[in-house]
């Protein structure tokens, strides 16, 4: 049994586990910027979130000495995220690989309720070593193509799903501005704030404003 079925294998044994207690299901796998939860479960109008860790032996230690702090940290702050219906924005970097697995990877997103999508194009480095991840022009063209076409399929069912990009080129159709930098010609203001609470003017620039809980918000 690979590494993949067994911890399949320990989520699917928790999950029973939490159904026999009286628990719903609620999310499997579910997946935001921050990280992974394994479940995610509600009992009582209680939601409960689930990191499962499985081991065959315990030589490496108790399972539970492998939910780091970091981890925990992650898990709260998703937890939060979730229970207070955040929408979050999936941003994908589009590589030489990815550019053959557009629809699969739009379905992916959209069985996990990702109802916000970004793909930003990967560029090689203007100098310096080629790392060969970057696709070529005509590999991007047949990915968005193809993710065109799943993205205009579940809009014309009435399943739409928002790609920042189509999104742009439907209101410039309109004669509407876009609002996407690349096609205004100049950034966007937006804000962007992380989750230990440090803000940044933009998601592509490291450029700290401050940090929210240190200081004021202020226009």
């Amino acid at each position: 049994m690979s590494t993949k079925q067994d911890g399949d294998w320990g989520e699917a044994l928790a999950a029973e586990y939490l159904e026999a207690h009286g628990c719903r299901i609620v999310e499997r796998e579910w997946r935001c910027r921050l990280g992974e939860i394994d479940l995610i479960a509600e009992q009582e109008g209680m939601l409960l979130f689930v990191e499962v860790k499985l081991r065959t032996n315990l030589r490496y230690g108790m399972p539970r000495e492998y939910v780091t702090a970091k981890k925990q940290e992650k898990l709260r702050a998703a937890a939060l995220l979730r229970a207070a219906g955040a929408e979050l924005n999936i941003l994908t970097v589009v590589t030489k690989n990815l550019c053959r697995q557009a629809k699969k990877v739009y379905a992916y997103y959209q069985k996990q309720g990702f109802s916000f999508q970004q793909f930003i194009l990967c560029l090689e480095p203007v100098e310096g070593q080629r790392h060969g991840v970057a696709p070529t022009n005509a590999e991007y063209a047949r990915f968005l193509i193809d993710l065109f076409d799943a993205w205009y399929a579940d809009w014309e069912s009435g399943a739409y799903r928002s790609v920042r990009y189509f999104d742009n080129l439907v209101r410039l159709c309109l004669g509407q501005p876009a609002e996407l930098c690349s096609l205004r010609g100049h950034c966007s203001n937006q804000l962007i704030v992380e989750a230990d609470g440090s803000c940044y003017p933009c998601d592509f620039y490291n450029i700290a404003l401050g940090i929210l809980r240190k200081s004021r918000l202020s226009v």
